[in-house]
């Protein structure tokens, strides 16, 4: 245990001040725990990445959504697994900035589609740089190897709870 009176010779703080900041073991041996603190950093992260364009994690989430190709509110909030209602805001958040809007969908009368508008495209292009700077500060002290195998780990741990408990809808939250 480090003397709290002996400065912490990385940073020379107070030994006792970087023990305030570290989460108890009783906590950190838990996945999920972990999993929760690395999520807030992440979104601290994306919000500071997206604040200087003007967005928000949900304008992105749907931007990045419709960038290949036009997509229904209800399909964006399956596959965004937000409440309807949420998607409609963010959507008129989008119309209001002018980088998406709602079309007559093509198969379906009584859908609109959001698509982007050049502006959109553009912005989603910017905003595509400044997440992958947020991706870097947050991963700073991995390197590639292990970036590439956090994601694959994800990516199996959300599509195996999926399979086992179906996708996390809105009401879950």
């Amino acid at each position: 245990m480090p003397d709290p009176q002996r400065p912490d010779p990385s940073t020379g703080a107070p030994a006792s001040d970087r023990q305030a900041t570290e989460p108890p073991a009783e906590l950190t041996q838990w996945t999920t725990y972990l999993l929760r603190q690395a999520a807030l950093r992440a979104q601290d992260e994306v919000a500071r990445a997206l604040a200087p364009l003007g967005l928000r994690g949900p304008h992105y989430a749907v931007l990045a959504a419709i960038g290949a190709e036009p997509r229904s509110q209800a399909t964006l909030a399956a596959r965004l697994q937000t409440d309807r209602s949420t998607m409609v805001a963010v959507v008129d958040d989008l119309e209001r900035l002018q980088l998406a809007e709602r079309r007559a969908h093509r198969t379906d009368r009584r859908a609109h589609a959001v698509t982007l508008t050049p502006a959109g495209r553009d912005l989603l292009a910017r905003a595509h740089g400044a997440l992958a700077a947020a991706d870097d500060a947050l991963l700073a002290d991995t390197d590639a190897p292990d970036r590439a195998h956090l994601r694959r780990l994800l990516v199996r741990l959300i599509a195996g709870y999926d399979q086992r408990r179906g996708p996390r809808g809105p009401k879950e939250r």
